[in-house]
């Protein structure tokens, strides 16, 4: 079934680009453009995400010692730094998860989850790359996890569910 708003969509691209749109069109063969499109934009918006989040943990130096008060002890420190990996874990496992689901082919075919997760993943990626580029407060990186990859692992985890508990296919 195709739903409204990816028609809409279609639609919008028809007056993008006429050229890959003929008057014969079905309805079958822009469900296939659409299905073609959404699950290599979402590897990509996941493997961005990844990327940019690998490299703030990587260089996490600035953004501990941006939580931290001028005159600092070692102590402090050491939580700082735990904490702000902490966080950082818990965002790379989520990413992994989700990763590892659609390498394996399990929520390839789940269109709806698929668009969600895409726009779960852009905002992430936009947030990490706005969170990289300044010296911020790692616990921006709590609020990035709340609503990029927290949202993104729920579908994930629904759409498993689904289809492994509840035995729904996406496939027919």
């Amino acid at each position: 079934d195709f739903s409204r708003w990816q028609l809409c969509v279609l639609e919008k691209l028809e007056l993008c680009a006429p050229c890959f749109f003929q008057s014969d069109t079905s309805a079958a063969a822009a469900a296939m453009l659409w299905e073609d499109v959404v699950v290599p934009f979402r590897f990509l918006a996941t493997i961005t995400q990844l990327i940019g989040t690998l490299t703030v943990l990587l260089n996490r130096e600035p953004y501990v010692v941006a939580a931290l008060p001028k005159k600092y002890s070692g102590d402090q420190y050491e939580a700082a730094h735990g904490a702000c990996t902490d966080v950082l874990a818990l965002v790379l496992a989520g990413l992994v998860l989700e990763l590892c689901s659609l390498l394996a082919g399990v929520s390839f075919f789940a269109d709806r989850a698929n668009c969600l997760q895409c726009f779960f993943h852009v905002a992430g990626t936009a947030g990490i790359t706005i969170f990289s580029l300044g010296s911020h407060h790692f616990e921006y990186l709590w609020q990035l996890f709340y609503l990029t990859v927290l949202p993104a692992c729920l579908v994930e985890l629904c759409t498993l569910l689904g289809i492994f508990w509840l035995r729904f296919s996406v496939y027919s």
